[in-house]
């Protein structure tokens, strides 16, 4: 499992979505402040598929990478407050 961050040089996100719905691997994508535009979760077989995404995405603007080495807190479900 990878992280994605992408900086996105413009506001037509068109080709972005059409690549989402392309690519199941990336399985959570969203739209962000900061430096980057977009974060998004993506599941890869290997280093060398993840690479293949990653030049994918990377054909829309600026991308860093960061791999999930473990999980210790993988997804806690939200409760109303008490």
């Amino acid at each position: 499992m990878a992280y994605l961050r992408l900086r996105y040089p413009n506001s037509n996100y068109k080709p972005l979505h059409d690549l989402l719905a392309e690519l199941p691997e990336i399985i959570e994508a969203h739209h962000v402040t900061g430096d980057d535009c977009f974060i998004m979760k993506v599941v890869a077989t290997s280093m060398r598929h993840l690479e293949q995404i990653t030049g994918k995405v990377g054909g829309l603007g600026s991308v860093t990478t960061s791999v999930a080495y473990s999980s210790p807190l993988a997804l806690r479900p939200l409760l109303p407050p008490v």
